[in-house]
């Protein structure tokens, strides 16, 4: 009976759809008429952005020639790099990316090498180069950057890049590179982001075909069509656009697409045949007239396929929405589910947020896949170790929860290192000796008060335990407690009441003093910020900024301490005392926001307070992010007149490119440079801070040292020309009221 009234409907369906059909296959010949005019428009810029696309790559490749080119002259400016280095082609690896196979230095006007070696044999001399490259030098001695004509040396088909050296204001030579075309044909052979590769033929002005995407051979007679289209001069404003022209060759109709390369009169031209690719609205119309052709057998089919298939697709969407993909355990809201069933039943449980430690490397070092097998196998790890009444699920991608059984922490402690020397184990299924670590915070109540969400609370607890483990290189269990709770509490509590502490006076200003070592007296400091509640009590900012940071509070009260600092300033030069610079942490978030540097300007304006006054500490970490914009921004506040430093040195993100690449004033060394004292790591933390005092001294950088707690240090910083120090040698930090009375009155 059901199937009977299953099948009339399935007629009546039918019936209905046939109508619907011929109605829409009336409508559809009026519109794929009006489509296919809007499919021409379509097709043109279709094929204008492909051709462009191909142009912005080609334009970008020669960019990056250039930009390696400036590094180098940029080396050589600031005498990191010598002529000499350039002509014996000692610069080949300064960077992995260095695809110059020839580079020289050309002095300003003399058309010959300024510098000869004895003995070299590589043929540099002006006279010798070929008239292609002679005209590229002449340019860069002009001023300007350049590249030549494509011509042929050593049986190779070669470019000359050219830049002008310059000393001051004035050019002093052109430094040339020599680059293959391999990477220029790269570019015309790739494919273009939608997925089409069509033939490009890169030519210089006079039509004459440099190269084609298709190799040697070039399609049907392309050379000679383009020699037969005869494009014309167009202006600099007309370049931008992409140039076509309509010919008939042959009987057939062509359509040229040219893009302009620019002043060194290189055009990219596609021949279109109206076969090599289709615009996505010609798709349209293939689909959408073949769909109603066979739309009734579709829907017919449809119907009767979905009325098969509805209950195994109730059964996979229910997979999906309780299950994890990967490893095919619960996922998080099914695991909730469960516990909250169980623990109903029985409190006799706990839970455990389980994590392996630094995942991230793992995926680095062995690759996703067998990252992904990790897990996988970890889960089916677990699935046998958890007994009949216990659960488990995965929540984020190297992170599971666990439901045992259990209540006494010896016992879970006993389970859960089980657990975690059977999960390090794993790797020798891949043959692999890295030592697989996790750590594991675990929540468990007695005897809860409070049934209600009692999974929740679980779960939310854990996760706290487990997130209180610092970095280690062991496996680690942590279980909440009243400790935790009141961590927690003291987190919230920060929270909460941060806006009211900044409204109410409670952030005061902490000075600590800055020695230049090599006059011996004191020449500035850094400002610091403590949390003074209204009982009295103190809160350090180990505990309250890693929340303020996270909350993105960090960014408002760093503009505080600017104001309190400027301020304090303002009453030292009003009572006639000569001041300081002082140097004032900057949270990162600030150098993303539009009106940061007219926020500064604001508060120093107000107080009447002379920019040179203010130093500006970021963390390196910013550095790492993005050097560019970083940069940019630190020349505008440079202009305005305020101070730039790097803090923490060596903390974290250390690197030579960073120091080198910021348009700093000062670099702070961290303090651990000098806390390996009397360790032995010793010896080598003093080359190092040598080496990188030195090196910032080559580069125009101040350099202060933090941490200096002793006579010894003192010395050893002034042995490496180090120019200042800071520490509790000095002064620990001390109210800006108590920092005045001792060093700007002569007490020092």
């Amino acid at each position: 009976m059901e199937q009977e009234h299953l099948r009339t409907k399935i007629i009546k369906y039918t019936a209905v759809l046939v109508l619907i059909s011929a109605v829409i296959l009336v409508s559809s010949t009026i519109v794929v008429v009006a489509v296919r005019k809007a499919e021409e428009r379509s097709y043109t810029a279709y094929v204008d952005s492909l051709v462009n696309e191909y142009r912005l790559r080609f334009q970008e490749q020669m960019s990056t020639d250039f930009e390696m080119l400036q590094i180098l002259e940029a080396l050589m400016e600031k005498g990191l790099l010598s002529r000499e280095m350039v002509i014996a082609d000692q610069v080949r690896d300064l960077a992995p990316n260095f695809s110059f196979y020839k580079v020289g230095y050309y002095a300003a006007g003399t058309e010959e090498l300024e510098i000869h070696l004895p003995g070299s044999d590589r043929p540099y001399a002006f006279s010798s180069r070929p008239a292609e490259a002679q005209e590229a030098i002449r340019s860069a001695w002009s001023g300007e950057n350049a590249v030549s004509q494509v011509y042929e040396e050593n049986g190779a088909r070669v470019v000359t890049y050219a830049i002008p050296v310059y000393q001051g204001d004035v050019v002093k030579g052109a430094l040339t590179g020599i680059q293959g075309l391999d990477e220029f044909y790269n570019v015309i052979n790739s494919v273009t982001t939608a997925g089409d590769k069509i033939t490009i033929f890169w030519t210089k002005n006079d039509g004459t075909v440099i190269a084609s995407s298709e190799g040697e051979t070039v399609l049907d007679d392309g050379e000679r069509m383009i020699a037969s289209a005869e494009f014309p001069d167009r202006s600099d404003a007309d370049r931008e656009a992409i140039f076509r022209k309509t010919i008939r060759w042959e009987g057939t109709s062509y359509t040229l697409y040219c893009a302009s390369m620019g002043d060194n009169g290189w055009n990219l031209i596609y021949i279109d045949n109206g076969k090599d690719i289709h615009s996505p609205i010609y798709s349209m119309i293939v689909l959408v007239v073949g769909a109603f052709a066979i739309l009734f057998l579709a829907c017919i089919t449809a119907i009767i396929y979905t009325y098969r298939n509805t209950k195994k697709d109730n059964r996979k969407i229910l997979s999906l929405a309780e299950q994890d993909q990967l490893t095919g355990m619960d996922n998080l809201s099914k695991f909730q589910w469960e516990a909250e069933r169980l623990l109903a039943q029985d409190t006799g449980y706990c839970v455990a947020a389980l994590n392996f430690r630094h995942f991230q490397y793992i995926n680095d070092i062995f690759g996703k896949d067998q990252a992904d097998e990790l897990l996988v196998e970890t889960a089916a790890l677990l699935k046998r170790l958890l007994k009949k009444e216990e659960r488990c699920c995965r929540e984020k991608p190297d992170q599971f929860y666990l439901l045992l059984g259990e209540t006494e922490e010896e016992r879970i402690r006993e389970r859960l290192h089980g657990i975690m020397e059977q999960i390090s184990g794993l790797t020798a299924n891949f043959h692999k000796n890295y030592a697989i670590t996790l750590y594991c915070g675990v929540a468990v109540e007695q005897e809860p008060q409070d049934r209600e969400e009692l999974g929740k609370r679980l779960l939310a607890h854990s996760e706290f335990a487990m997130k209180m483990i610092r970095n280690g290189h062991e496996s680690e269990i942590a279980f909440y407690d009243q400790k935790m709770h009141e961590e927690k509490q003291m987190n919230v509590m920060i929270e909460s009441s941060r806006q009211e502490a900044l409204e109410n006076g409670e952030f005061h200003l902490y000075l600590q003093a800055k020695k230049d070592l090599e006059g011996g007296t004191i020449c500035g400091a850094e400002a610091l910020v403590r949390w003074i509640r209204k009982d009295g009590s103190m809160i350090y900012p180990d505990r309250f900024i890693p929340v303020f940071e996270k909350n993105g509070f960090c960014a408002q009260l760093d503009l505080h301490m600017v104001e309190l600092t400027c301020q304090m300033q303002r009453n030292w030069l009003d009572q006639g005392i000569t001041i300081f610079p002082i140097a004032v942490n900057q949270s990162k978030l600030l150098f993303y926001q539009e009106d940061y540097i007219d926020r500064l300007c604001e508060i120093t304006d107000h107080y009447r307070v002379p920019r040179k006054y203010l130093v500006l500490e970021i963390l390196e970490g910013l550095a790492a992010e993005n050097l560019e914009e970083l940069n940019q921004t630190i020349l505008r506040l440079k202009k305005k007149g305020f101070q730039i430093s790097m803090d923490d040195f060596g903390s974290g993100y250390s690197s030579l490119n960073i120091l080198s690449g910021l348009e700093i004033d000062e670099v702070k060394l961290d303090r651990e440079f000098l806390m390996a004292m009397g360790t032995n790591r010793e010896a080598k933390q003093k080359t190092m801070m040598r080496n990188v005092v030195q090196i910032a001294k080559d580069i125009g950088i101040r350099t202060v040292a933090e941490g200096v707690e002793t006579e010894a240090d003192e010395k050893f910083l002034q042995s490496i020309g180090c120019n200042y120090g800071q520490g509790y040698y000095y002064s620990r930090p001390v109210p800006a009221v108590e920092f005045g009375e001792r060093f700007l009155h002569g007490d020092q």
